[in-house]
């Protein structure tokens, strides 16, 4: 999921995956793609870390979200305009 000091995992497998929850891990390096198989996925919670980078195109396949908290890192870069056509958004 995110590189550099942080873990490098296949997340492929969780296609049932509801929350990602890795707030406040000290995990470090860029945010890497989350891939298309992760479509059950409603809440992405990677706060207080120290995670650069953009935010991925990638991230608008996840149709499910409601919660995208990624606050307290390091992301540079533009939020992919297509976010906010996820109807389930509710934080961002």
């Amino acid at each position: 999921f995110w590189g550099g000091g942080g873990p490098q995992v296949s997340l492929e497998a969780l296609y049932k995956l509801k929350r990602l929850a890795l707030h406040d891990n000290n995990f470090v390096g860029p945010l890497f793609e989350i891939t298309g198989n992760l479509t059950s996925l409603e809440q992405i919670l990677g706060t207080y870390n120290a995670l650069t980078g953009s935010i991925l195109d990638s991230i608008v396949r996840m149709r499910n979200l409601t919660i995208v908290g990624l606050e307290v890192n390091q992301l540079s870069g533009m939020i992919p305009p297509l976010i906010f056509n996820i109807s389930s958004l509710q934080t961002f």
